[in-house]
């Protein structure tokens, strides 16, 4: 479950990506589980971040890691909101999409871009 809690898994990559912002702004993490390295990273250059899981259990873990930060129950697949993100990242996670759902998962997160918003 903390598999990569600690690890550097991605980390090099994560940070080039988010170094095309310049900070402060809104990211969101679909597939969040429980938060962790990359919330952290997102958090010290000041994001403030939305977390998405289909894990109610991993949610709550992700609450209790971050209190500070939103973290949502809900299928990325289904999931409506009219909000702007500057950061998307969707680290291991659209693999787990239905095969079928996946072209209209990652269309879905590019319209939630701002402009100028960066996906991963």
């Amino acid at each position: 479950m903390l598999k990569h809690e600690q690890s550097s898994y991605g980390v090099s990559q994560f940070e080039w990506a988010v170094g095309f912002l310049s900070g402060g702004e809104k990211a969101l993490d679909v597939g969040c589980g429980t938060g962790g390295r990359f919330v952290r990273i997102l958090q010290n250059r000041g994001f403030s971040v939305t977390g998405l899981d289909v894990s109610k259990e991993m949610v709550k873990l992700a609450i209790s890691n971050h209190p500070e930060h939103k973290f949502i129950h809900q299928d990325i697949c289904s999931w409506v909101t009219e909000e702007k993100f500057d950061f998307i990242v969707a680290w291991d996670s659209i693999f787990h999409v239905p095969f079928e759902m996946q072209k209209p998962v990652v269309t879905k997160l590019c319209k939630l871009l701002s402009k100028g918003g960066v996906l991963i």
